[in-house]
């Protein structure tokens, strides 16, 4: 490195360094660091795609979380004759589950102006390649134009890796030229989307966000359907993080359930008096059979030593 490249890092405030690599810098409190994650070093519309896919992403995860809920009760009931039968309930859980996720996936394929989600984005990005050439997506996450370079310092090496499987990337969503994005392969994306909805969005458009003279029934969709598109919703979205932030989500946008929600089901219902107090009945032998099957083997059997010691 030359004095006259020294000079102009010091007074941008980038590392002076023989290798330059984005990740390298990816250390917590690390002020350099900082900035990037930021994205101080991309344009003002780089930065508005990389707060969109964020928002996207908070999304997708908050629907993949509340997808547990009723998977697991399909689990139950396809375990359990005695609920299969219609239930109100159990159809209330479910068609409101269905609605919700048909009203929130539509957001990504949405096209109205000022709406954030996936196909605008996409679409944003393939009519404006120009802000994300490998030039300016190496500056984006490394806060230099200029590629790792091996040098015969140990320290280098590592730098050198992670800045050579950053141009790995970029190579992934790139043209034949090598430094530019395939507009036509975020085009095939977003046609995959778009097909991937069709269903989705004319039911909800034709029978929940709109009351349709004539249109699909309420049995033209299921849950699986529904599944299928957030499937592919959440495989795209890493994608483009990847893209944009340089933070996949390993695991895809399914949380650890952290909770555990089922445990609600274990127990019988109580009901309180016709003369509305909180006075539970007295509870008959059958019950008294239920809740103790409902405890933990350890609770159980300490409660029955209780009475019988």
């Amino acid at each position: 490195m030359d004095a006259q490249e020294r000079s102009r890092r010091a007074a941008a405030g980038l590392p002076i360094a023989e290798a330059i690599a984005g990740p390298v810098w990816a250390r917590l409190g690390d002020p350099f660091s900082d900035r990037i994650r930021a994205g101080e070093f991309g344009t003002p519309t780089v930065r508005d795609w990389r707060s969109q896919i964020e928002r996207i992403s908070e999304d997708l995860g908050d629907l993949q979380a509340r997808r547990a809920v009723p998977e697991r009760l399909q689990r139950a009931i396809a375990e359990n004759p005695r609920l299969q039968p219609w239930n109100f309930m159990l159809d209330s859980i479910f068609r409101f589950y269905a609605t919700s996720t048909l009203v929130l996936v539509y957001r990504d394929v949405d096209r109205t102006k000022n709406t954030v989600g996936l196909r605008r984005l996409l679409d944003d990005i393939a009519r404006h390649p120009g802000e994300l050439t490998r030039e300016r997506f190496r500056k984006l996450h490394t806060g230099s134009e200029l590629p790792a370079q091996q040098t015969a310092d140990p320290d280098s090496i590592a730098s050198f890796m992670l800045g050579r499987d950053l141009e790995n990337v970029y190579t992934t969503f790139a043209d034949t030229s090598g430094n530019a994005l395939d507009v036509a392969a975020i085009n095939a994306d977003i046609d995959v989307l778009v097909t991937a909805a069709e269903n989705v969005e004319a039911v909800r458009h034709t029978v929940y966000a709109h009351r349709a003279a004539a249109g699909p029934k309420l049995s033209s969709i299921d849950l699986s359907e529904i599944h299928a598109l957030l499937d592919l919703l959440d495989r795209l979205v890493n994608k483009y993080r990847m893209l944009l932030l340089y933070q996949p989500l390993m695991g895809g946008h399914t949380p650890v359930d952290q909770t555990n929600w089922p445990e609600i089901l274990t127990f019988p219902w109580v009901l309180p008096r016709e003369r509305d107090t909180s006075v539970p009945y007295a509870a008959t032998p059958d019950l008294v059979r239920r809740l103790l099957q409902a405890m933990p083997d350890d609770e159980r059997r300490a409660l029955l030593r209780e009475f019988t010691e």
